[in-house]
């Protein structure tokens, strides 16, 4: 009968310790990583790309009816007051919370000068309230677009921007020509593509 050495069982100890350590840390190591939030945004769906990565060409060429909502100011906005007069940008977003919806929005601020230039009236709408509407304004740096809340979705729910089992809008962005018509739609089942500001240019330079 085999008795191990002192030495055998201390180095067959260690490494039953050794490989017990590796799991922990790769355990906790993956946990970290999944958690992590992005460190930057992932490439955004352009009108070219929007084939494969997205969609919202139902919504081309169609009316928008008006809708009243209430602003970051506790003012009442009707869209009513910009169709027909100037091109519309409206970008419908999940929440303050959402990094991407953020890159998306900073995105827009920087191109603040050729947005102003196209003569367009961007706003920026979700289902939250006054506080993070004007957190998400000023962290974003979107200070010429209306930042309006839709709480029941009214407004949303014209361009399918809900969800069937949860409690934010759907990312959904458009681009109304003087006629009151949409010229450019854009949605993704993937909430971390977005429509780009290019795409969104295009649009506002064909929407004159």
């Amino acid at each position: 009968m085999f008795i191990p050495s002192p030495k055998t069982v201390t180095l067959a100890s260690f490494f039953v310790v050794a490989a017990a350590l590796c799991v922990v840390g790769c355990d906790k190591t993956e946990s970290a990583t999944a958690a992590a939030p992005p460190a930057t945004m992932p490439a955004m769906a352009d009108g070219k790309a929007q084939a494969e990565t997205g969609d919202g060409s139902q919504w081309l060429g169609k009316t928008v009816t008006p809708f009243t909502l209430t602003d970051s100011d506790g003012k009442t906005v009707n869209l009513a007051d910009s169709l027909g007069k100037e091109p519309v940008v409206l970008v419908f977003y999940r929440g303050s919370w959402c990094p991407f919806c953020a890159a998306q929005l900073k995105e827009l601020a920087a191109a603040k000068e050729k947005i102003a230039a196209s003569g367009a009236k961007v706003y920026a709408i979700s289902n939250e309230g006054a506080a993070e509407l004007n957190k998400m304004k000023s962290g974003t740096n979107l200070d010429f677009a209306t930042f309006l809340s839709d709480p029941e979705a009214k407004a949303a729910q014209q361009f399918g921007g809900t969800y069937p089992d949860k409690p934010v809008l759907k990312p959904v962005t458009l681009v109304i020509g003087k006629n009151g018509k949409v010229v450019y739609a854009y949605t993704n089942e993937n909430y971390e593509v977005r429509a780009t500001t290019d795409a969104v240019l295009n649009a506002l330079a064909k929407a004159k």
